[in-house]
């Protein structure tokens, strides 16, 4: 009898440690991966650590976070970057790759987004059917910004853009747009072409709805 004792006492802490286990694996999230703009390399117009790319790592607190985004990266510098690092893997990948194509291209947009638009179907298709891909759009500027460039563009321009990236997520079934100027106020949420604290929880709360989380708003040190 007290042989069959130790053997279920040994059962029973076998199950409590598994049961453990199991919670911690559920607990941390998948891989993250962040390919883009400064939007998610640096912070600029906003508080430090408000990025909404560092928002949505504080909440899903991922198994690994590697993030790629680049101060002035265009469309065609971010796909040579997945080209280069990404390995097909289970994954939440974000994407925000439009601004500096957008300005750098103002002359002649329709010329800018043709040749964008092929390169961004292959990023898409170079990241493959597996991951969980969420796309961002560009979010309209503010009076102030477009200044900036002598009105040489508009909300008019930024969503020429952004109907290019309807038309290469179209039938991807992994993949989802965030669209920040659905409740956008560029004038509060906009500064200098990279969003405010405002802008970053607006589209954090955006994002984190793609991939199925509650926001709740950031806490700065």
């Amino acid at each position: 009898m007290p042989f069959l004792w130790k053997i279920l006492a040994v059962i029973v802490v076998l199950g409590v440690l598994g049961t453990i286990a199991i919670i911690y694996v559920r607990r941390q999230g998948p891989a993250l991966y962040a390919y883009g703009t400064s939007y998610l390399a640096d912070d600029t117009m906003n508080t430090p650590g408000r990025r909404y790319i560092e928002q949505l790592n504080d909440a899903l607190d991922p198994s690994e976070f590697h993030n790629f985004g680049k101060n002035g990266a265009t469309v065609q510098q971010v796909a040579t970057s997945v080209e280069d690092t990404w390995t097909s893997r289970h994954a939440i990948v974000v994407i925000d790759a439009l601004t500096n194509n957008l300005y750098q291209t103002l002359n002649d947009p329709e010329r800018g987004i043709a040749g964008a638009e092929p390169v961004f179907r292959s990023m898409l298709d170079r990241l493959g059917p597996i991951p969980s891909v969420v796309v961002v759009k560009q979010g309209y500027l503010s009076a102030h910004d477009y200044a900036l460039f002598d009105h040489r563009m508009s909300n008019a321009t930024v969503d020429a853009w952004n109907a290019m990236i309807d038309r290469a997520v179209d039938g991807r079934r992994n993949v989802k747009v965030v669209d920040p100027n659905i409740g956008w106020n560029a004038e509060v949420m906009m500064s200098n072409v990279h969003p405010t604290d405002a802008g970053e929880d607006h589209i954090a709360q955006l994002l984190f709805a793609a991939v199925g989380l509650t926001w709740r708003p950031a806490v700065n040190p």
